[in-house]
């Protein structure tokens, strides 16, 4: 029995079809999905598919591979092989084609590709949004994210309301305010978080200025300037 994708589960519901169609269960827990989610933004899914054909695990089994073709066509098109497709495939493995090489060829097959178009199976490339957002837990509030959920909903945030106004999300959260930091550490935050860079004196001062003029970054109003003054530089560098 094949797993299907549920297209509005995304990434992580793609995951769980990978442990059912590959390793014949389901994953341990949730925190297992947010790590491999993670994996296929950062290198891509034709490794995070490969990493469960090449994982101890799935080579403990000892499974034949004309079963390891099926599984093939399972997690990635969604349906049993024909014939000569089965046959095509495990004599390339016999002749020593690497796992990398056999997914690569089946996500970029124009067969996945019309299903990509239909909505039926995923494509997902490196997500720089994705990262920015995990690095800005950690550069703004000091701490990892929570699980995936929490990052998918701030990408979404950046993507459907524009990235300054996730970056002033976090400025202006509760948690970020309970801190007390000094305007001028604010300051710094910002150019770490945005440019990836200590600021020069002068900008910390001009910043920490506008921020008093504002009010300080309590009010919407300083948060909603500084930001974008700011991601200005980032989208030019």
């Amino acid at each position: 029995m094949i797993t299907q994708w549920n297209p509005s589960g995304r990434t992580p519901d793609f995951i769980r079809t990978l442990y059912r169609n590959i390793l014949d269960r389901d994953p341990e827990s949730q925190e297992v999905i947010d790590f491999h989610t993670r994996s296929a933004y950062n290198s891509g899914l034709c490794n995070t598919i490969v990493g469960f054909f090449n994982s101890i695990e799935y080579r403990a089994k000892s499974i034949p591979t004309e079963e390891t073709v099926k599984k093939l066509y399972r997690s990635i098109l969604n349906r049993e092989p024909e014939a000569a497709g089965a046959d095509y495939h495990a004599q390339q493995i016999a002749r020593g084609r690497s796992m990398e090489d056999v997914v690569y060829g089946f996500v970029e097959s124009p067969e996945y590709s019309h299903r990509v178009q239909q909505g039926l199976a995923l494509r997902l490339q490196p997500d720089v949004t994705f990262d920015f957002i995990t690095t800005l837990y950690q550069n703004v509030l000091d701490r990892d994210p929570e699980n995936q959920a929490v990052v998918d909903f701030h990408c979404g945030v950046a993507k459907n309301r524009g990235l300054h106004m996730a970056v002033t999300g976090f400025f202006t959260s509760d948690e970020y305010r309970a801190k007390d930091l000094s305007t001028v550490e604010t300051v710094k935050k910002l150019y770490r978080s945005i440019l990836g860079r200590e600021p020069d004196t002068w900008e910390v001062e001009h910043h920490a200025q506008e921020i008093y003029r504002g009010n300080h970054w309590k009010t919407r109003r300083a948060s909603l300037w500084i930001v974008p003054s700011i991601t200005q530089e980032h989208r030019r560098g």
